[in-house]
């Protein structure tokens, strides 16, 4: 598979998951990715980094379709295992939104772990679109 095949996938993946719940919290409310991709900012507010892990869709873009970058590709990495501590568990405490305890939750739903997967399938697009360059110089 070419790094733009699997940038295919990674983009249909993430895209998925925004309609899926990705949080249950509190009362078995669900909240879904679009939900959470658009409330997201109120987690930079209370200094929780992974909101920012979807900024690996723009830097894998960049190294997949656009001029390739070493420093976009640690990037996407570094955002990918920083995205992936999603999994740990939940948090407790903090942001309430009338019904919605955000951070008083029961974990992760397929939303959640469909955001993850595309977050390492977007790194894996950049890493083997490296590769595909320095095949390329070999000829």
């Amino acid at each position: 598979m070419n790094s733009k095949q699997l940038y295919k996938v990674a983009i249909a993946t993430y895209f998925i998951s925004l309609i899926f719940p990705v949080w249950i919290v509190k009362g078995n409310n669900p909240i879904y990715g679009l939900e959470a991709l658009l409330i997201g900012w109120l987690a930079v507010l209370m200094l929780d980094p992974r909101w920012f892990c979807n900024l690996a869709l723009i830097y894998s873009t960049n190294c997949v379709f656009k001029k390739f970058n070493k420093i976009q590709l640690k990037r996407t990495f570094i955002l990918a295992a920083v995205g992936a501590t999603v999994i740990l568990g939940p948090f407790h405490g903090g942001l309430s939104l009338g019904s919605f305890d955000l951070f008083e939750g029961k974990g992760l739903a397929l939303g959640g772990y469909l955001w993850v997967i595309s977050l390492w399938l977007f790194a894996f697009s950049a890493k083997i679109k490296s590769t595909e360059i320095e095949n390329k110089k070999d000829f």
